[in-house]
């Protein structure tokens, strides 16, 4: 059988930042038939893993798979991942994380065509993917985001602010 390809996306900085990325991260997942798998570290940005803050048990629009640590840099990516383990091959490569170096380009369009379709996607980003609004868009990005609900402990929080 083929493949499944899947679309790993990395997102970075605080809970804004990643938010969008995230939005937009489930459309083209949903779009070009990807399994989305969300790289989401905690750092001095946000301090939070992604289940502290959303029900992320529970998600209707676009099921996804959580890790909150990713042992490899970029630079391990670019440099030696093909290398050193065959599975990161089939990947196409983004990074708009520029202060990183070594090929990474913020808002690098993404490929979209018949041999692109194939791949697996590594996205590492604080922003929305650059891509044709058929695969992500303001509307269908936003719908995603609205799709999330607060964890327990957040709603209960929520509450306790209203009272």
């Amino acid at each position: 059988g083929q493949t499944p390809r899947v679309f790993v996306a990395h997102l970075m900085h605080g809970m804004g930042n990643r938010l969008r990325a995230l939005g937009s991260a489930m459309t083209f997942a949903q779009r070009t038939n990807r399994v989305l798998i969300i790289i989401w570290p905690l750092d001095f940005h946000l301090d939070a893993k992604m289940d502290d803050l959303f029900d992320i048990e529970n998600i209707e629009q676009t099921p996804f798979i959580v890790i909150n640590q990713f042992a490899l840099s970029w630079s391990d990516l670019v440099v030696q991942g093909v290398t050193q383990d065959k599975a990161w091959s089939s990947f196409r490569l983004y990074n708009y994380m520029e202060i990183e170096k070594n090929g990474a380009l913020k808002d690098e369009p993404f490929v979209v065509n018949e041999a692109s379709k194939s791949r697996s996607i590594y996205f590492k980003s604080a922003y929305i993917v650059k891509a044709p609004d058929e695969y992500t868009n303001w509307n269908a990005d936003s719908q995603n985001i609205r799709s999330l609900k607060p964890s327990a402990f957040v709603s209960n929080v929520m509450k306790e602010a209203e009272e």
